[in-house]
Formats: structure tokens, C-alpha cells, sequence
């Protein structure tokens, strides 16, 4: 069997939302409609958002940038964990 690399699957960041009941449904409705699943709308409609937003590409603070890089190990160092089991 193939050996997959960890680096190979995108990192999948924990977060949370408090998104008003009725996007959510509306947000689910979709994706059910449409045959998507809901990671992938969310994924489209914030690529489609940020699009023209330049500061999503501007360089982070370098204690936010600690905090997104900590986040980032903490999924990688999962997943090895994962398939170490």
C-alpha cells in the first residue's frame, strides 16, 4: 500500500462560529441541494469573498503569526498521531 505523506492533505484548522440560525440553514439547504458537502461551500463562498480583500494577503503580525503556526503544528503533530496508532 502507498505511504501518503502528511504535508499532502490540506491542514483542516479547528475553529468556531456563531453563525445566526437561519444562515446556517440557508448555508446547509445549499450544500444538500446542491450535492456538496458543507466544507466545500464554506471554502468556495470565502475564496469568492476574500478575492478582492488585500489585506487577507498581507503579512501577519508576528504574534498572530506565532498563533496561526502553533495552530498549524498542533494539526500536523494530530495527524501523526493518528497514523501512528
Amino acid at each position: 500500500m502507498e505511504e501518503i505523506s502528511v504535508e499532502e492533505k490540506p491542514l483542516r484548522i479547528p475553529f468556531t462560529n456563531n453563525l445566526p440560525p437561519a444562515v446556517f440553514r440557508e448555508w446547509f439547504t445549499y450544500a444538500y441541494m446542491a450535492r456538496l458537502p458543507l466544507q466545500e461551500v464554506l471554502e468556495r463562498a470565502l475564496v469568492a469573498y476574500l478575492q478582492d480583500k488585500a489585506q487577507a494577503r498581507e503579512p501577519l503580525p508576528p504574534e498572530q503569526e506565532a498563533i496561526l503556526a502553533a495552530k498549524e503544528q498542533a494539526e500536523l503533530s494530530r495527524r501523526q498521531k493518528r497514523r501512528t496508532k
